[in-house]
C-alpha cells in the first residue's frame, strides 16, 4: 500500500520546469491540493493515492493541480463491462472505485485497480455544477457532444472548477 506518492526525480523536475513556465498564470485553489498533501504523506485516502500513483506513471509530462475520490455511473459500466470482457471481472466493487485527477492539460477519471482511465483535454470540456449538495456536488461534463455527471466531494468540486476556470486563461 502506498502512504507517500513516489515521483521519480526525472518527473519532478519535468514538473518544475512545467510550473515555472506558468508563474504568469497562477492558480489559487480554494482548498489545499490532495495532490500535494499525498506527495508529503497527508493523505489518508489509499485508494486516491494509487490513482495518484498511476497518474504519475502514465502522465509524467502533466502537472498535477489536484486529486479526489469521483463517481460517475457511465464510466464505471463502462469500465466493469471492459474489463469483465477481458476476463479481468473485478473482485469486488472496490476496484471500480475512481477518482478524478486535474493537471495543467486535461481532466482525468482514473480507476487504478482496473487500470483504466478517460482523459478529457481542458479545451474541449465544459463543466458546470448540477446539484451541490453538503457532502457531495454532482458535475455535469460536456466533451465533444458526450455528457457525463461526476460525483465529487463539495470541498472537492471548489477544487475542480478552479482549476477548470483556470484553464481557460
Amino acid at each position: 500500500m502506498v502512504d507517500v506518492l513516489d515521483v521519480p526525480e526525472q518527473v519532478k523536475e519535468r514538473w518544475a520546469d512545467k510550473a515555472a513556465a506558468l508563474e504568469s498564470r497562477p492558480l489559487a485553489l480554494p482548498y489545499a491540493s490532495s495532490f500535494i498533501r499525498a506527495m508529503v504523506g497527508q493523505h489518508a485516502d489509499a485508494h486516491t493515492l494509487q490513482a495518484a500513483q498511476w497518474m504519475i506513471a502514465r502522465y509524467p509530462d502533466e502537472l498535477p493541480l489536484d486529486i479526489g475520490p469521483a463517481r460517475c455511473k457511465a464510466l464505471d459500466r463502462k469500465f466493469v463491462d471492459a474489463a469483465s470482457r477481458a476476463g479481468r471481472l473485478p473482485r469486488s466493487l472496490q476496484a471500480a472505485e475512481a477518482s478524478w485527477v486535474a493537471t495543467d492539460e486535461a481532466l482525468h477519471y482514473v480507476a487504478p485497480l482496473l487500470n483504466m482511465h478517460q482523459r478529457w483535454a481542458w479545451p474541449e470540456t465544459q463543466l458546470r455544477v448540477r446539484k451541490h449538495g453538503r457532502h457531495f456536488t454532482k458535475i455535469a461534463l460536456a466533451v465533444s457532444g458526450q455528457a457525463f455527471e461526476l460525483s465529487v466531494g463539495s470541498v472537492a468540486s471548489a477544487n475542480l472548477l478552479a482549476a477548470w476556470s483556470w484553464s481557460r486563461l
